[in-house]
């Protein structure tokens, strides 16, 4: 009988251990607020008809953002202004609860009495209507200028390095010769011409001024196809903006099918234009700066202006202009001068002499790029001494090949015999030195 009692207890026990374990359910679900009808958006435009536009979605419990073709705004209120005139529609995208929903509202847009950011009109044009074409900043066929190059990847800030120089050396893309349009004639407009013959191929843009991205749709840019078996490029059409003023328009991205950076350099269409892609230059060396002259056909990372010299001392003591180059800091930064009559090599004049003002001590780069027959790149490389205006001398007869992608040679020792008619200073050459220096009186001795 005890025995009995114990087991019952036992068992008992048990019955209420395992029903304390059991979990207790408490099922909620999400409900909607509301429908979507019932979202109200609100559009305000400063001025009426105006390019000033607040959007709102005044419904109290809904989260969400808003569309408005620029560019997203993480937030139920945003303020821009527009730069397409006409009937305008914005998206706001949220949640009602349980369920996600898009609701647009249309705005009628008459007047651009507002100014756009610079980089609109330096994209498009003043005439935001009737667009702006870029090309490419050289070529179509190879011509030793920085227009579609390999660079390193993960970040624009290599952009300017080359790690293979493509379309200058060798192997331009299929495109070259093309050219891309962008306008705002009632839409964010994009066209493609894989030449200048072809047919326009019709897309869209967006240009994210805050994040300074180029982003197409339904398109992509000159020189992004299938090139050399890979894709040079961005297949979701997004481009780093690297530089972007009324005369140059610079892009990158920081991983292409070769698993590298790429960048690419454009112009406006038919501004400096000689039939070649190039600017027809100079007319020949001495190089003082004190006519008004197109001196420089290209700078690659580095920002070039014909000022009066600011460091009258030493070797350069007058009221003179010279050339200011204004280095951003990266490797291999350089400009180069194209030149109406080439530089003569074939005699025993085989020197140039250039003036240097910098008060940091590094290498100074010349290099001849190739020459009109095809002559082979070299170049020379001297020491400046950070003292201020130094006169340096580039004695070609002690000249060594450049670097050319596969190498052919670079390094190896060469004299030059023929004729050059562009050349490529560099300023602190390998170097990472910023800063602003000066240049002046360049001479073949």
């Amino acid at each position: 009988m005890k025995i009995n009692k114990i087991i019952s207890l036992l068992i008992v026990s048990f019955v209420l251990l395992f029903s304390a374990c059991e979990p207790q359910v408490d099922e909620q679900e999400l409900h909607n607020t509301t429908n979507v009808e019932g979202v109200e958006l609100v559009a305000t435009q400063s001025t009426t008809g105006g390019n000033e536009i607040t959007l709102e979605m005044v419904t109290p419990g809904i989260t969400g953002y808003w569309d408005y073709n620029l560019g997203k705004a993480l937030t139920n209120r945003t303020t821009f202004v527009y730069p397409i005139p006409g009937t305008a529609s914005f998206t706001y995208v949220g949640t009602l609860g349980s369920e996600f929903f898009t609701k647009t509202i249309e705005v009628e847009v008459d007047q651009l009495d507002h100014d756009l950011d610079q980089d609109w009109y330096d994209l498009v044009g003043d005439d935001t209507a009737a667009g702006k074409t870029w090309v490419f900043d050289g070529g179509p066929q190879p011509d030793g200028r920085l227009w579609w190059f390999m660079s390193p990847p993960n970040g624009k800030d290599g952009a300017w390095t080359v790690w293979w120089n493509a379309a200058g050396e060798c192997c331009p893309p299929s495109d070259a010769s093309g050219k891309m349009k962008f306008d705002l004639d009632g839409a964010a407009n994009y066209t493609y011409y894989a030449d200048p013959n072809a047919e326009g191929q019709p897309g869209s843009f967006v240009l994210d001024v805050e994040n300074q991205k180029l982003i197409i749709n339904n398109g992509n840019i000159l020189g992004s196809g299938n090139e050399y078996g890979a894709v040079v490029g961005n297949p979701a059409g997004v481009y780093e903006i690297v530089s972007l003023t009324e005369d140059q328009l610079v892009l990158y991205v920081p991983h292409n099918g070769f698993d590298t950076g790429w960048t690419w350099v454009f112009k406006p269409e038919g501004s400096g234009d000689t039939g070649d892609g190039g600017s027809a230059g100079i007319s020949s060396l001495p190089i003082s700066f004190d006519d008004s002259e197109d001196y420089v056909s290209s700078a690659s990372g580095v920002g070039f202006n014909v000022v009066t010299n600011p460091q009258q001392s030493g070797i350069n003591p007058t009221e003179t202009m010279v050339g200011e180059v204004v280095n951003a800091g990266s490797q291999y930064e350089a400009l180069t001068i194209s030149l109406a009559n080439a530089i003569d090599f074939s005699g025993s004049n085989k020197t140039i002499t250039m003036k240097v003002y910098s008060e940091t001590a590094f290498p100074v780069l010349f290099k001849l790029e190739t020459g009109v027959n095809g002559e082979r790149a070299n170049e020379v490389q001297v020491n400046h001494g950070g003292t201020g205006w130094e006169e340096l001398t580039f004695d070609f007869n002690n000249a060594v090949k450049s670097y050319i992608d596969g190498n052919q040679g670079a390094g190896e020792a060469f004299v030059p015999t023929g004729q050059y008619d562009k050349f490529s200073i560099f300023l602190d050459f390998a170097g990472t030195t910023a800063g602003t220096f000066y240049i002046d009186d360049i001479e073949q001795n």
